[in-house]
C-alpha cells in the first residue's frame, strides 16, 4: 500500500498528541519467558521502549496468556508470574504505571506517563474456581479472555486444538457463573477467540457489555477467529467494542498456500506434523515450513478489514488490538508497534478523519473500560 507523505505526517502528528490504546499484547508473558525488559527488549520483540515511542502508542493492556498444555494445576501460578513481571516492570521504571481504572489511565496519560493494565487470555487460567477469579481481580487483572483456541471445562473454544474434547454448545451452568462474578467485580468479558455459540450465550447472558480484544472481520477473510457483520453489530448495540487484530492469518486465508506448502518435498521431511488447517498449533518444524512458503498480508489488508469494521460498528465501537509479542506474522508495513502510525495513515488515505480516529486510535477502548470496569 502506498502512502503520501502527507498522510504519514499527518498521522504521526495524530499519535505524538493522542491517546494511542492497544487491548491486546503479549509482552509480559514474552518478557517473563524470553527474560528481557522494555529498555533492552531483544530486535525480534514488537515492544521496546523505543519503538513505543516511534509509535506513539500511550498505554496497553497486557494479557497473561496460559498456555493450556501446561499442567491444569499450573495455571493460575502461570498468571501470577506475569503479574510479577507486570509489578517489577513497574517498580524498575517511574515511566510504566499499573492502571486498575479508565481514571488511572486518564491520570498517567495527563502526566505524560505510560499505562499498563492486565488481563488474561484463556478462562482455563482460572482453575475451575470463582475464587481464583476473585483474586485476580485483586491483582489488578481487569479482563479475561474466556477461551483462547481450547475448549476448557465451561466454554467452547474456536480451535479446533483438540478434537477429542467434546463441545459443551457454549456455556455450561458454570460459564454462565464466571460471566456473572466478571460483571458483579467490574471484569471486561472478552469474547476474542470465541466461537458463535460462546458469543451467543454470553450475549444472553452477560449484564454487561463484553468487548473482543483482538479479531477481524469475517468480511475479509471467514477465519474461525472473525466477526460477522452481524456480530459486530450486536457487540456495538450492547456497548462493546471490537479490538482490531495485525495477525496475518486472520487478515488474509493463509490456509491454501500452507495446503500446497504440505505438498512440498520439504515438508515431505517434518517429523513433527500435526494436520492443522492454518497456523494454529502447528510444530515448530512445521512452522519453519509455512514461514517460508505462506506470503504475508500487507498493510492494506490491515486497513480493510478496519475500513470495514469502522462502517459497520460506527467510529465508536472500534479499537487497537495487535496481538503484538503473542504471533509471529504481522502484515508487512505493521511488523512491531512504531509502525502504528501507517495504519492510521492507511485509514486516512480512505477518507477518515483525524477526528473521527481518535476514537479508533485510543479513546473507544477508554470509553468502554469506564462503562465496564469504572
Amino acid at each position: 500500500m502506498h502512502l503520501s507523505p502527507d498522510s504519514l505526517a499527518r498521522a504521526r502528528a495524530l499519535h505524538e498528541r493522542a491517546l494511542i490504546l492497544d487491548s491486546h499484547v503479549d509482552t509480559m508473558s514474552a518478557m517473563l519467558d524470553v527474560g528481557y525488559h522494555l529498555d533492552d527488549a531483544p530486535e525480534t520483540a514488537h515492544l521496546s521502549w523505543e519503538r513505543i515511542d516511534e509509535g506513539g502508542l500511550k498505554g496497553q493492556i497486557f494479557a497473561c496468556w496460559v498456555d493450556p498444555d501446561l499442567p491444569h494445576d499450573g495455571y493460575a501460578a502461570r498468571v501470577d508470574a506475569i503479574i510479577d513481571t507486570f509489578e517489577t516492570e513497574c517498580a524498575r521504571t517511574e515511566r510504566l504505571v499499573p492502571c486498575r481504572t479508565a481514571a488511572d489511565v486518564e491520570a498517567a496519560f495527563a502526566a505524560g506517563k505510560f499505562a499498563g493494565m492486565l488481563s488474561i487470555e484463556g478462562g482455563h487460567a482460572i482453575e475451575n474456581s470463582l475464587e481464583t477469579l476473585r483474586r485476580f481481580h485483586g491483582r489488578g487483572i481487569r479482563a479475561l479472555t474466556l477461551v483462547w483456541n481450547n475448549t476448557n471445562d465451561w466454554a467452547d473454544g474456536c480451535g479446533p486444538m483438540d478434537p477429542a474434547i467434546e463441545q459443551h454448545g457454549g456455556l455450561t451452568d458454570f460459564g454462565c457463573e464466571v460471566v456473572g462474578v466478571m460483571n458483579e467485580i467490574g471484569m471486561a468479558v472478552d469474547l476474542s477467540h470465541s466461537p458463535v455459540t460462546t458469543f451467543r450465550d454470553v450475549m444472553a447472558v452477560s449484564t454487561a457489555p463484553p468487548f473482543c480484544s483482538h479479531s477481524c472481520t469475517h468480511k475479509f477473510n471467514a477465519h474461525r477467529r472473525n466477526l460477522t457483520d452481524a456480530q459486530m453489530r450486536e457487540l456495538a448495540e450492547r456497548g462493546g467494542v471490537l479490538g482490531m487484530c495485525g495477525v496475518s492469518g486472520f487478515l488474509v486465508d493463509e490456509s491454501a498456500a500452507w495446503a500446497e506448502a504440505k505438498r512440498t518435498k520439504e515438508y515431505a521431511a517434518v517429523g513433527a506434523t500435526t494436520g492443522m488447517i492454518d497456523f494454529a498449533g502447528i510444530s515448530s518444524e512445521e512452522r519453519k515450513i509455512y514461514d517460508k512458503h505462506v506470503p504475508l498480508a500487507d498493510l492494506e489488508d490491515l486497513v480493510n478489514h478496519t475500513d470495514h469494521a469502522l462502517k459497520v460498528m460506527g467510529t465508536d465501537h472500534v479499537a487497537i488490538g495487535t496481538d503484538f509479542d503473542g504471533a509471529s506474522r504481522f502484515p508487512t508495513g505493521m511488523e512491531h508497534v512504531g509502525m502504528l502510525p501507517q495504519w492510521t495513515a492507511g485509514l486516512l488515505e480512505r477518507g477518515w478523519k483525524e477526528s473521527e480516529l481518535e476514537g479508533f486510535l485510543g479513546r473507544n477502548l477508554l470509553d468502554y473500560l469506564r462503562r465496564v470496569i469504572g
